[in-house]
């Protein structure tokens, strides 16, 4: 019965041979435009699913609204940014008790923003880009870990975290917890190694994590100012996402009004993502 099926739909092909290419080249089409869907959609729902505790995971959103009545627009547009002001992660937390823990990244391509930084051991020199990190880092983001411990990698201001394929690339080989490399000339011990991050399913854009209170980071307790940071944010369990986002956006106002008139751009409401 089947062979006769398959006989007679080929003669039919045959005998119209435009109609059948054009429906077996609407069939291609759909089957592949329903496969690139359902490849979206699984990366988007299963973005940074590797972090362990992902579901009380948030990256604070800041939220420009002036740009949005600046002039008319048919479908007006809120701008937003990953990054915040540094001083505000500390305040955050002391005024929100829905937060568990939170934590300062500073992504960084070079002192000047203008150039990668340079790391360095034995005869192996790169230019690579990383993130400043607070010492409580690996508490609101605990990667997946291969060697060392997470919990105090980066306590100490020399400490730095490698990802697998930079340990591999700068040492030839996985554990090199312990060993000394040099970023911009200063001596940073490797106090962990991680898996690499995997591709395009994640908001972080480095593996490697070095100190924040290192003396010449950009988050440095002394430094004055400081550029923009993520600052990332683990919830209790419970914890009611909207209350948090109206909480630390009235202290975020109240921050910017203790600092003066804030600029035009100045982004005055966050949100969790």
């Amino acid at each position: 019965m089947i062979r006769h099926i398959l006989i007679a739909a080929w003669r039919n092909m045959a005998a119209n041979k435009l109609i059948s290419a054009i429906a077996i080249l609407g069939l291609a089409v759909g089957i592949a435009a329903a496969l690139l869907m359902v490849a979206v959609i699984r990366n988007q729902l299963s973005f940074d699913h590797f972090i362990p505790g992902h579901e009380q995971t948030y990256i604070a959103f800041t939220r420009d609204n002036s740009q949005r009545n600046s002039k008319p627009m048919p479908c007006p547009v809120i701008p937003y940014c990953q990054r915040g002001m540094p001083a505000l992660a500390p305040r955050l937390k002391l005024a929100a008790p829905e937060i568990e823990a939170i934590t300062r990244l500073a992504y960084t391509e070079g002192f000047n923003g203008d150039e990668p930084l340079t790391l360095q051991a034995g005869g192996v020199t790169g230019q690579e880009m990383l993130y400043w990190a607070d010492p409580n880092a690996f508490d609101v983001l605990p990667l997946p870990v291969l060697h060392g411990d997470l919990a105090t990698a980066l306590r100490r201001p020399d400490g730095i975290v490698l990802p697998r394929a930079m340990a591999r690339k700068y040492f030839g080989r996985d554990d090199v917890v312990g060993r000394t490399i040099t970023l911009e000339g200063h001596p940073m011990i490797v106090r962990a190694v991680i898996r690499d991050l995997p591709a395009n399913g994640t908001t972080l854009m480095s593996g490697i994590f070095a100190a924040g209170t290192a003396a010449f980071s950009l988050i440095a307790p002394n430094r004055l100012g400081g550029p923009p940071v993520y600052t990332y944010l683990r919830l209790r369990p419970g914890a009611a996402v909207a209350a948090v986002e109206d909480r630390i956006t009235a202290i975020a106002d109240a921050f910017v009004a203790g600092m003066g008139s804030p600029m035009p751009n100045e982004p005055r409401n966050w949100s969790l993502g």
